[in-house]
């Protein structure tokens, strides 16, 4: 057992993966101390990258390379030894964690974009409103994310569907359960889809302040 401490708040789920084909795992995670944290298995830091603000967006690891996002409003791509590969700009808070989808990284931005990017391009769907939940893969037709207004679309780099509208402001991201997909929303409710459609309100949760 062991512990790492850091100057700030940890609210990105950390990931786990062999970042550097080494055979051994590596820990990496973000925080309100404006750094991307890699520690090694036994909790020593291996290196951090600074972006200078508060890191919310959960990196995702793929093909050893590094992706998440920042308050300063951007989206980053680091390889497994801390260098910047790609520093995409967007208008908005980045406080998505991304997803794969096909060759792209995908991720929300408070500017109400969803960005497909990847090392040579980046590409962005517009939906309205901050997106500040993660996406979900849901096959080979796109992502499903929810808007912060509550409206949920199927999106691709060159198609929008919209499947419904919560009327609730979302406040986390969806969760996969099966072919269930969840969404917890601001005012406590979560609601489920299967396929298109919403089904039912599963229950009211109590929301922290």
């Amino acid at each position: 057992v062991w512990k790492y401490t850091v100057s700030d708040k940890i609210r990105s789920s950390p990931s786990i993966a062999d970042i550097d084909n080494d055979g051994k795992r590596e820990i990496v995670f973000g925080s309100d101390d404006s750094n991307l944290y890699v520690l090694d298995s036994e909790g020593k830091l291996v290196w951090k990258y600074s972006s200078g603000e508060k890191i919310r967006s959960s990196p995702i690891i793929y093909d050893n390379k590094i992706a998440f996002g920042s308050d300063d409003k951007n989206i980053y791509i680091l390889d497994s030894d801390g260098e910047t590969i790609k520093k995409y700009s967007t208008n908005g808070l980045v406080r998505s964690s991304a997803t794969i989808y096909k060759n792209y990284f995908v991720i929300g931005s408070g500017d109400g974009n969803l960005y497909f990017f990847n090392n040579k391009e980046i590409l962005n769907v517009t939906l309205g409103s901050g997106i500040y939940s993660s996406p979900l893969y849901l096959d080979t037709d796109g992502v499903i994310i929810m808007t912060s207004e509550g409206k949920i679309f199927i999106v691709s780099p060159t198609n929008i569907e919209y499947i419904h509208d919560l009327d609730a402001k979302n406040a986390s991201s969806s969760l996969a359960l099966g072919n269930i997909n969840i969404y917890p929303t601001i005012a406590g409710q979560i609601f489920s889809e299967e396929g298109n459609s919403i089904y039912s309100k599963v229950f009211t949760l109590s929301v922290q302040k």
